[in-house]
């Protein structure tokens, strides 16, 4: 079972960290995109070592009744989130439109 567990939270990171880092890419204004792509990182290398102590002590701590009604309340609240964003029911090709970024070359004084 742990490693069925281990297998879906890896496939997880595989698919989430190049669609975040792509979203960062597109998104971030240019001066914050290496702070926000670092943010991303710690993230990435902080969680198998948080993860499991904040799992173990909220298992010694409630019972396995109450984390699930916790993990689905969760859930719950992001789906609220989605719907509430507006972006339910829209095209993807409509999703994320931006302008487009046009860049002059510099004029080099002689």
């Amino acid at each position: 079972m742990l490693l069925a567990a281990r297998l879906v939270m890896s496939l997880g990171a595989g698919i989430s960290l190049p669609l975040i880092t792509n979203i960062i890419l597109e998104k971030a204004p240019l001066e914050q995109r290496g702070a926000m792509l670092g943010i991303v990182g710690l993230v990435t290398c902080a969680a198998p070592a948080i993860g499991p102590v904040i799992g173990g002590m909220l298992k010694n701590h409630f019972p396995p009744k109450f984390i699930l009604i916790g993990f689905a309340g969760t859930v719950i609240m992001d789906v609220v989130f989605v719907a509430l964003s507006g972006n339910v029911g829209a095209s993807p090709r409509m999703m994320g439109r931006m302008r487009p970024v046009r860049i002059r070359p510099r004029s080099h004084a002689a």
